[in-house]
């Protein structure tokens, strides 16, 4: 028995304690606008050439441009966006400007939405545009439609497009690591993510160079000798992936040792990745490379200055979307694996952790997948949380169609 479930802009479905949330976008229509002031009004100018924008504040990425409508102030647009981002208690903006080809572009109006106006039950109408001039009363219609989920049938399941199915749930795995046992690991995590990572002292002992880190590997570990890992890959200027282990404090757990970032290749804090680097150094060569994985493609970015190295990020992008929408690494699960050494398919499953605005501590988490050699990235974006490391959800995996 399927149980449904409402959430901000996702639908859910409920197996047993397990929760899989395809994401529904919030679809607006900006359909029309009556009574602009006519900015071009010198003869032979014609009439605005309008256009129209609606944005989610603070969600870059939330952005929807319309066409330019040449000379009219009643223009008709009828153009409808979807915003994957949207969260409940997100404001809508909308803008309406001029086009002018020589000098900055003139606000026609202006108005904005709160959520309660639209959310869940949507909205179809006129809107009175603030700022249209003295005198103006000007109006921008639109249509947002209803945050509505359906029942699937899980008998149909299999006959819906691709695009659409609902992948099956695995069974538990087996590692009882958990992400909150990387508390340790908090503070680090919050420096990368908000990019200020020239605070933490990173650097080779041996070589005294200096690096910036770029994500972590967390969660379970293939190496029967270790119970938990915490891989740490960062890089420098001239673009050379590196890694080694982050431990905490052996008197305090609950602390990071911060001797541990730095690498050493000796001595009581040695930390160096040893027999695990040819492992990790494919990981490693994807975002170095700029390599294209499916329809992914992982890459470096440099986001600011730092004292001795430059501020990187890792990032994915989905090589066929358009717009490209980067997604900012910082770390990756890993939660399940081929136990047996002689088995003749082997595989490694995770999730990707992610920012994709790099000033707003919002993250989401997509499954991975290596199985014989073939990697496969999910295109199920889970739910959004504001904390750092997310709670027990990310260990959930889902069928993405190679198991056997």
């Amino acid at each position: 028995m399927h149980e449904q479930v409402e959430t901000s802009n996702e639908a859910a479905i409920v197996t047993g304690q397990a929760t899989l949330r395809a994401w529904k976008p919030l679809s607006c229509t900006i359909k029309s606008a009556r009574g602009l002031r006519n900015e071009d009004w010198l003869p032979g100018m014609g009439y605005s050439d309008p256009y129209c924008i609606c944005q989610i504040p603070g969600k870059p990425f939330s952005r929807s441009v319309t066409e330019v409508v040449n000379s009219s102030i009643n223009p008709i647009w009828n153009q409808e966006s979807q915003f994957r981002d949207y969260d409940a208690g997100d404001v809508l903006e909308f803008y309406v400007y001029d086009k002018d080809w020589i000098r900055p572009d003139d606000l026609l109006g202006y108005v904005s939405l709160q959520s309660e106006q639209f959310y869940p039950g949507g909205f179809e109408g006129e809107l009175r545009l603030d700022r249209a001039a003295k005198g103006v009363e000007a109006f921008l219609a639109i249509k947002i439609e209803a945050a509505v989920t359906e029942e699937v049938d899980p008998s149909k399941v299999e006959k819906l497009p691709a695009s659409q199915q609902i992948p099956k749930q695995l069974e538990a795995s087996g590692n009882g690591n958990r992400p909150a046992d990387y508390g340790w690991l908090e503070g680090s995590l919050n420096v990368l993510c908000t990019n200020s990572v020239s605070a933490l002292e990173v650097r080779n002992v041996s070589t005294g160079s200096r690096h910036c880190p770029i994500f972590f590997m967390l969660g379970g570990c293939p190496n029967k000798m270790c119970d938990m890992q915490s891989m740490m890959f960062v890089t420098d200027d001239e673009r050379q992936v590196d890694f080694w282990w982050v431990k905490p404090q052996k008197s305090n757990p609950s602390n990071l040792d911060e001797e541990t970032l730095k690498l050493h290749g000796q001595g009581r804090h040695k930390n160096n990745p040893g027999i695990s680097k040819p492992f990790y150094q494919s990981l490693a060569d994807l975002f170095k490379q700029g390599s294209i994985i499916g329809d992914w493609r992982f890459g470096l970015d440099v986001v600011g200055v730092g004292s001795g190295v430059s501020t990187w990020r890792a990032f994915i992008e989905h090589v066929t979307k358009n717009p490209a929408e980067k997604l900012y690494v910082y770390f990756l699960w890993e939660e399940d694996w081929t136990s047996d050494p002689f088995a003749p398919s082997k595989y490694i499953r995770g999730k990707i952790v992610y920012q994709k605005d790099l000033k707003y501590p919002v993250f989401y988490s997509l499954q991975y997948e290596i199985h014989d050699g073939k990697s496969i990235i999910s295109n199920y974006e889970e739910p959004s949380t504001k904390s750092v490391i997310p709670d027990d959800d990310l260990k959930g995996l889902w069928d993405l169609g190679t198991t056997d």
